[in-house]
């Protein structure tokens, strides 16, 4: 049954796809910016739809029948994944007021303890030293800018970019 709600989803999720991408613009000619993405999800469309089918008709009848069991909410690494989720949707809203360094600096330290269970030195060296090369990577490697926070913070954030530069 997991199997088949699971691709169900997929089916669904690039059927949606599907009908979003028709709104993508032709510019100067280039047609095949809108029609490959299109031909490309009306492939997984297909291909989906099969492999749903076929899921479906092998299950046995009393398998069909949903049960919130087969989720497996009391599993400890459930637990973990969906409050892993929760803390990236946590870091999601708090990235544009508090900016990149804090906020990933947060989340960093967050999945640690999440992961380990331990607070200690390393916790935070290891946040920082994976905080910083994000930082390096994204606004001194490529070039572009991350949020860099509201007030006192967007300052900073300011000046650490055009230190480099």
């Amino acid at each position: 049954m997991g199997e088949l709600i699971f691709n169900g989803f997929l089916l669904i999720f690039f059927a949606a796809m599907l009908v979003y991408s028709g709104q993508i613009e032709i510019w100067n000619g280039h047609v095949w910016a809108r029609y490959w993405p299109m031909i490309i999800l009306a492939v997984g469309v297909l291909l989906f739809a099969i492999k749903t089918w076929g899921v479906f008709r092998k299950l046995p009848k009393e398998e069909l029948k949903f049960d919130i069991k087969i989720f497996g909410f009391k599993e400890r690494n459930i637990q973990m994944l969906l409050v892993s989720f929760a803390w990236l949707i946590f870091y999601a809203l708090i990235l544009p007021k508090a900016g990149f360094i804090i906020s990933t600096f947060i989340f960093c330290v967050g999945m640690q303890l999440l992961l380990r269970g331990k607070l200690g030195w390393q916790v935070f060296a290891v946040a920082f030293a994976i905080t910083a090369a994000i930082y390096v990577v994204f606004v001194w490697g490529l070039g572009t800018s991350v949020p860099r926070g509201v007030g006192p913070l967007y300052d900073f954030g300011r000046w650490l970019e055009y230190l480099w530069s």
